[in-house]
């Protein structure tokens, strides 16, 4: 059984556990972090008049806010890039619909503007998903289409993460990605853990690939952020 059946199983195995371990939770705080894995979005969106400011491996910071219900914009920065005069600079909108009370969909943007000397770069990638949320746990299925400059690419990306809550102030997460070309597909993973406070959320994670798991079998560290939301 190669790498990637055996990952697959193992975020089987996760949320399975996790819908188990939360029988009798109704008297826990809600999970402030439910739009988000780690770098890609759920369905849901960011409550009107609520936000909350990221930080990503120290040196990338985020604020994002819910304008309505619908809509929240999400803007950010690289620090070492910004105070060396050739800021990275994120733009992050979204939109995201509730259709029932387990199902959501949302669509959005990932828009990265970076200074390279004296020219500018312009990339991102646009992307839609549709969420299933039960029993303090979810999954979400997405696509992307990448884009620099004025180029977009033909093939898109593809998603498939989800999250569940072990207990009250514990959770999984796992984002995986898929990229498609004319003549390749590859595939990343990531899977981490989730520590929840009632307006505070610390993620670790490790990603790996089947390049990454021949010098890592298990993943590489590569993922540290934490979330307050207000």
């Amino acid at each position: 059984m190669n790498r990637q059946k055996i990952l697959i199983i193992a975020v089987l195995f996760i949320f399975s556990t996790g819908v188990a371990a939360q029988q009798g939770s109704d008297d826990w705080y809600s999970d402030p972090s439910t739009e988000r894995y780690l770098i890609s979005q759920t369905g849901r969106n960011i409550p009107q008049g609520t936000g909350y400011y990221q930080n990503v491996l120290v040196f990338f910071n985020s604020a994002h806010y819910g304008v309505t219900d619908w809509f929240s914009l999400g803007l950010g920065f690289e620090a070492i890039s910004t105070f060396s005069g050739n800021p990275i600079l994120l733009v992050l909108p979204k939109l995201g619909f509730e259709l029932s009370e387990n199902i959501s969909v949302g669509a959005g943007v990932h828009y990265l503007n970076a200074s390279v000397l004296a020219s500018e770069a312009q990339g991102g990638i646009a992307y839609g998903v549709f969420t299933y949320d039960f029993n303090r746990s979810n999954i979400s299925l997405g696509a992307g289409w990448a884009f620099l400059q004025d180029e977009l690419s033909s093939q898109p990306s593809l998603t498939i993460s989800g999250m569940t809550r072990l207990s009250q102030r514990i959770g999984l997460v796992s984002e995986n990605w898929v990229f498609l070309s004319d003549d390749d597909v590859y595939a990343l993973f990531t899977y981490g853990i989730r520590f929840i406070g009632e307006n505070t959320s610390f993620d670790l994670a490790f990603i790996n690939s089947k390049d990454i798991a021949k010098t890592f079998p298990v993943g590489f560290p590569a993922w540290a952020s934490f979330s307050f939301y207000f």
